[in-house]
């Protein structure tokens, strides 16, 4: 559906928890963050495209050198202008379904809230720690380009859907889950420099 109002009514909606519950199959952030993973997948998925596109373009050319050929092998695709609508589609994307992240990661939060007993963690501790799930997420997706990547990211900042800070304690490796010991990092440290800037 393309009615962003929709999406973010039915990720929301009761159906989808009692469709979903007890069916989510992880644990740790995906188990608390799963309708933003849901959302933030969807929105990046020609992310996963662009890579497949990528793939494809670097098989084929490996062939046609097997076969002898040693032409230009890469002139039948233009990669770089398919990346650059993956970018734009994508970064599209995420300004216009900025509501739909929000709201998920809110729901997510409710559900998590009312299943804990208590917590040592406050509400902003918490929506920060989602902030970094869309950042893992992102990361996963987009890791296979550092400027796809980057400018993921920059469009998450510019739209609001994570701040600086999320990008800072996601570069040095916080964790999108309550626990004692942070992960390492799985990005280049250089991240801090991006924050910097912001």
């Amino acid at each position: 559906n393309d009615d962003p109002d929709a999406v973010r009514e039915y990720i929301v909606g009761d159906e989808v928890q009692e469709s979903i519950s007890g069916n989510v199959g992880e644990s740790g952030a995906t188990q608390i963050w799963w309708r933003t993973s849901v959302v933030v997948k969807a929105i990046l998925r020609p992310a996963k495209i662009d890579l497949d596109r990528a793939q494809k373009a670097v098989r084929k050319a490996r062939d046609k050198l097997a076969d002898g050929d040693d032409g230009d092998f890469m002139e039948e695709e233009d990669l770089d202008a398919a990346t650059e609508d993956v970018v734009v589609d994508a970064v599209e994307a995420i300004g216009r379904y900025k509501p739909v992240v929000l709201a998920a990661m809110a729901r997510d939060l409710q559900v998590y809230e009312e299943g804990q007993t208590s917590s040592d963690l406050d509400e902003n501790d918490m929506l920060l720690m989602g902030e970094i799930h869309i950042l893992r997420q992102t990361d996963a997706m987009a890791s296979y380009s550092r400027s796809v990547l980057e400018a993921f990211v920059d469009a998450l900042v510019q739209n609001h859907v994570v701040t600086p800070m999320a990008v800072l304690r996601w570069s040095l490796g916080e964790n999108d889950v309550p626990v004692d010991a942070p992960t390492a990092p799985s990005v280049q440290a250089s991240w801090h420099q991006y924050v910097l800037q912001t």
